[in-house]
Parts: structure tokens; sequence; C-alpha cells
């Protein structure tokens, strides 16, 4: 039994060299295949590495630096390449940051068949292979504004910096199955100390991009408009198609999207008085109705147009009563009100704009609510007649609030708790 157990031990020290041996002599059998190159497509992220995948070891293991003299690839545009070879089967071209591949460029590379293992094996025929770099492209739109109810000025930031014809000629205006060719023109230099964050904090694409020494007519944000006012109250599409040019390499952008969708404005009109009731659902009241439901006194109501309007032309042209400062003479109920253009973003059709009064009202009052023809929006048009409405609001709902946030009432001790209540019919 002991010679048996001494036989069994030995072959199993000797298998491992036996699987060895056997998987070296299956790869001495194969052919030698290039498996993949990455990167490989098109629109790929211009990286620091190319990477060649073999089906077998290539190379021994050692020294996997590699001259360019010693590597039988070509690539085109040639890119300085720092060759290794990762492991016996992968190869790599490293690039520094500095000479990283260039967007916008079509790599074409050629793997010649004078490429051979240690035992001499080879390529059965040359490999070709080619990818593109990321190419140029809108990455962000926002309305810097609009200057005319018909007239939006709309800023672009790119990718790469692109050429000012470049936009001209693939970024468009369409409405009502006709095309707007832009005026294009460069962003106003930003002041200094600016509070808002910029496009390049924005963009998430800027810290990936190569530094660039500036050129004429070319830059990441442009401004544009359409060359001839647009349709009013008509829906618009900004969109782009192929040809954007690249300042960072020879490709053109191959974008065909509608990169944003709003519409005109209609004309100036005062559209209602908006509040909710007492069970939170919404009243509308219009001129020359008669109410017949009341507002919750406790909500803020609000003026509807059909444009945006300045609080200003609001305060010198709205009569309300009873007043909003309960007749006194020494405070502005608007004062304090936030006050914007609302000219900086997208209008969409059927859109409505809201002017919220800046006090709550009495309860249980008759208001008659006066408008003068000469209120504007923010685009300088005015109502052109007075307009003239009544609502009506309600009770207070009843309601209680402890003058403590923490009461402790004692036993045997003639302690109280304030509470203040409104409209309660009854004693707890």
């Amino acid at each position: 039994m002991l010679w048996l157990r001494f036989f069994l031990i030995i072959n199993l020290l000797a298998s491992p060299a036996h699987a060895a041996f056997d998987s070296a002599k299956a790869n001495q059998n194969k052919t030698l295949e290039l498996l993949r190159i990455t990167p490989d497509g098109r629109d790929v992220a211009a990286g620091n590495e190319i990477v060649f995948q073999f089906n077998r070891p290539v190379v021994p293991l050692g020294k996997m630096d590699r001259n360019e003299n010693e590597i039988p690839i070509t690539i085109s545009p040639k890119p300085a390449c720092e060759w290794r070879w990762l492991e016996r089967s992968a190869l790599a071209c490293r690039l520094t940051d500095k000479n990283k591949l260039k967007p916008a460029t079509r790599y074409r590379i050629l793997v010649s068949n004078t490429l051979k293992t240690e035992d001499g094996t080879a390529l059965s025929q040359p490999v070709q292979h080619s990818f593109i770099t990321e190419r140029p492209k809108v990455s962000f739109t926002s309305f810097k504004e609009w200057k005319a109810p018909a007239m939006p000025y709309v800023r672009l930031t790119f990718n790469h910096p692109v050429h000012k014809s470049s936009v001209e000629k693939t970024v468009f205006f369409e409405s009502q199955k006709q095309r707007f060719n832009p005026i294009v023109e460069l962003p106003p230099v930003p002041q200094k100390n600016q509070s808002q964050p910029s496009d390049d904090e924005m963009d998430e694409n800027f810290n990936t991009q190569p530094e660039t020494k500036p050129q004429a007519n070319f830059s990441r944000f442009w401004i544009i408009h359409p060359e001839k006012m647009l349709p009013e109250n008509a829906d618009v599409t900004l969109q782009i198609e192929p040809g954007l040019k690249s300042q960072l390499g020879e490709e053109f952008g191959n974008e065909q999207r509608v990169i944003e969708s709003f519409a005109t404005f209609p004309k100036f009109e005062f559209l209602g008085f908006s509040c909710v009731d007492n069970q939170e659902k919404p009243l509308d009241f219009k001129p020359d109705q008669k109410p017949s439901k009341r507002c919750n006194p406790l909500r803020t109501p609000q003026l509807v147009f059909s444009a945006p309007v300045p609080i200003e032309s609001i305060k010198n042209g709205l009569k309300l009563t009873p007043d909003l400062a309960g007749g006194r003479k020494d405070y502005d109920p608007w004062e304090k009100s936030y006050r914007s253009s609302q000219l900086n973003r997208p209008h969409h059709k059927n859109e409505k704009y809201t002017v919220h009064l800046p006090e709550l009202l009495k309860a249980y009052h008759n208001y008659s609510l006066e408008l003068n023809g000469q209120i504007a929006d923010s685009f300088g048009r005015i109502l052109n007649k007075p307009v003239s409405l009544q609502f009506l609001t309600d009770n207070r709902l009843p309601a209680y609030h402890f003058e403590h946030y923490k009461i402790v009432l004692e036993s045997g001790l003639d302690s109280q708790a304030p509470i203040y209540t409104t409209n309660f019919l009854k004693e707890i």
C-alpha cells in the first residue's frame, strides 16, 4: 500500500507541469488573431489609449516597453504613442494628457501581418480599423431674452469651439413649416465678479476639452436669433442639421435633431382673476361676470395675463376696493414684491402669467377690481381698454393657535393656557 500512495503523490505533483505544457502547446497550435481594437465606433471619447487585444500570447514575460520601430502598426493621423504590452496578449498605444487623441478626428489603423509571436506565428492578413472621436454638437441651450413677442435670443453652448459660418448653415428656427435662418453673434464679455455660474461651470464637457488658442470666428458660445420676426402665437422649433465645423478636428458634426421647442407670445390680454375657495378648489373670475362663489381670504389671489407684466405696471394701473394698504398713505404693499421680466425663458402655447397680490384680503367682503387701459406687458404692449370685475371673499376657516409652544398645567392650581381662536361657533 505504501508504494501505491507514493505513486499517487508523484502523479499529483507532476500534473500542473503537464497542464502548463499542454496550455503552451495549445497556444503554439493556435493561429494569431486580433480580437478587437479599442476604441471603436463613432463619437468616442478622445482618450489617452488605443489597445490591441490578441487571442494568444505574443511576447514573452519581461521588458514590456517597446520602441516605435518594433511595432508594425500604422496609425493616421500619427499620435505620439508610448508603446507597451499591458500583458503578453494586449498591446497599448499610450498617450500623455498633453498628446491625447484629437477630438473630431477619424483615426485609421493598419496592423501589418509581419507582427509575429515568439514561435513565429503571424497574422494571416493585415487588419484595418478606424474610429471617430467626439464630433462637435450642441451641449446646452438657454434663453438669453425675448426682444419682442416673436423675437427670441437663444444662447448655445457647444462641446467644441465651432465656426460661426457653420452655425449659420446648420442651426435654424422652424415655424408653420417655414425655415428662419439665424443671425449669429458672440455673447457679450461677462462682467467681473458675476454672481451667477458661467456656462463653463454648467457644461459637463468643459473640463474634458484640450486647451486651445482662440481663433477668429471660433467659439464654444454663440447667441442666435431669427433674421426676421417669427409668426405670432405659433409653435417654434430650434433645430440643427449636420455640418458643424470644429476648431479641434476635421470631422464635421452629424447632429440632426430638435434642440428646443417653444412658442411665440400671443397678443396681450387680461385673462381674469384667480383664487381658491375654502375647500382649496380653484376659482376663476372674468370681466363682466357676476361672482357666485367666494375666495379663501387667507390664500393669495392672482391676476392672470397672456404675457409677463412688470410689477410697476400693475402697481400704477390697478385699483382694488377695499385697497391693499388698508387706507394707509404711508405704506406701499407692492414695495417688497418680487420683480422679474420673465423674458429669459421659453414660452409655451397657452401658458399663463400671473401676478400675485402682495397682501391677504379682508374676510367676507365684496371686492371690485379695475385695471386702466395703460397697463403694459414686458414688451410695452398695452391693454388698450380698461377692465373691471367683481369678486367675493369668504369667512376665514375655524382655526386656533396656542401662544406658547410648550404649556404646563399644574393640578390643584389655577393655571391657564392662552389660546387664540378664529370663527369657533361655541366653546370647546
